[in-house]
């Protein structure tokens, strides 16, 4: 049994943001998931820097989400960054107690934290 609900949610609300929202849609079957990238209040995160730096924490949590790990290249070829604005973003996230590190530096990995 995977625990990708429960973190999205976790994360989300560590970010202030409006909670995710769930629907079951039937013909066809299938669940949706809806991640709004909104303050709780309605707020949208800010233009400029912070409203992408946000945006792009976000999609790295994401795709740890669906993924069991990812490295920093992964990162960079998903956002368009550099290697080092990604690992800057990293770092933040593992500040922020969302992501941890594994492995040393040439084999160095990224999951959600447990």
């Amino acid at each position: 049994m995977g625990g990708g609900i429960p973190n999205i949610y976790s994360v989300w609300k560590k970010l202030g943001w409006a909670p995710p929202v769930i629907e079951e849609l039937f013909n066809p079957d299938r669940i949706k998931v809806s991640l709004p990238t909104q303050r709780s209040g309605g707020r949208t995160p800010g233009r400029g820097g912070a409203g992408k730096t946000a945006v792009h924490k976000a999609a790295m949590i994401v795709y740890l989400t669906d993924n069991v790990s990812g490295r920093t290249s992964d990162f960079a070829q998903l956002l368009g960054l550099k290697d080092a604005r990604v690992r800057a973003l990293l770092g933040e996230l593992i500040a922020e107690g969302i992501v941890v590190q594994e492995g040393g530096r040439r084999y160095r990995v990224y999951k959600l934290k447990a």
